[in-house]
């Protein structure tokens, strides 16, 4: 249901490079606005540059959103109601969005890989030829087998190799997840007005796209 939230619209600030200013507005590279690839690239990690370039420490990018967040937020749900910039999902969402059918586990299944969210879904999925590598026994030396860089031959035997009990995507019945708008709505965090500019197509599931998340 819609609250009493607001969210100021100003002009950023001028100290605010226009590379950093597209960024959190989920906006292409410009280059012809001096925006280099460096620099959305140190963004991405959540690193930032110095005024003479160098590189400073992590967090950076987490208070550019703090800083600047209500500014986007108040232009964006103007522009875009019932989605979220990929800042606020990753600085703001109290929690991921809501898996409600399909096949497939994501990357994170396997042990040795962290959890990697894209506007509150997981990024990284098992195709079916990776989780059957990871659910067989351990490859013998010779065997073919599916890596990181594609079908390739063992040459070692894992040393306490235990097969997984994960599944790939089925290109038939994908995961689907609550859309932004139905998150929204579910966790009370719709903007003043802005639950009424959308129709109910705006709630229905959404499937996750091969090779990323969902829209």
């Amino acid at each position: 249901m819609p609250t009493n939230r607001t969210y100021r619209r100003r002009i950023h600030a001028p100290t605010v490079t226009p590379a950093q200013w597209a960024f959190l507005n989920d906006q292409p590279l410009d280059p012809e606005e001096g925006q280099r690839p460096f620099e959305h690239w140190m963004l991405e990690c959540d690193f930032g540059l110095g005024f003479g370039g160098e590189a400073r420490g992590g967090g950076y990018t987490r208070n550019l959103w703090q800083t600047l967040g209500q500014n986007v937020l108040g232009r964006w749900v103007v522009e875009r109601p019932g989605t979220r910039p990929r800042c606020w999902w990753r600085y703001d969402a109290p929690e991921p969005r809501l898996r409600v059918g399909g096949v497939g586990d994501p990357m994170a299944a396997l042990p040795s890989v962290a959890s990697d969210l894209e506007l509150g879904v997981p990024k990284s999925w098992l195709t079916r030829e990776l989780a059957a590598y990871y659910g067989s026994p351990a490859p013998q030396v010779g065997d073919r087998y599916f890596g990181a860089q594609g079908p390739r031959e063992a040459n070692f035997r894992p040393p306490a190799w235990q097969p997984l009990a994960v599944t790939g995507v089925d290109p038939d019945d994908p995961p689907t997840f609550e859309s932004q708008a139905a998150y929204l709505q579910r966790l009370d965090l719709f903007a003043e007005g802005e639950a009424e500019r959308l129709d109910e197509t705006a709630f229905l599931p959404e499937p996750i796209m091969i090779g990323g998340g969902a829209a």
